[in-house]
């Protein structure tokens, strides 16, 4: 499944001529309630993991971005909300 889904993604990229993939990190989520809804965020790894290699492969540079505060500043006018 996480094979597929990284090459879904790769092609992608590679059809839209996308040379560098910000991914949102998003670290500290299971942290903040163990044991409880996070059971995905393994998935979630194994997934950005999975595709980090492929992007390489490929010659895709792949960065994570925290998340924490982004909904802070519009993206468009750069003004806080």
């Amino acid at each position: 499944m996480f094979a597929n889904m990284a090459a879904h993604i790769i092609k992608m990229c590679l059809e839209l001529h996308i040379s560098t993939l910000l991914i949102g990190d998003l670290c500290g989520l299971a942290h903040d309630k163990p044991c409880k809804g996070n059971t995905n965020m393994w998935g979630y790894r194994k997934l950005i993991a999975r595709m980090s290699v492929s992007l390489e492969n490929y010659g895709i540079a792949a960065f994570a971005v925290p998340e924490y505060g982004t909904l802070k500043v519009c993206a468009r006018h750069g003004c806080e909300v």
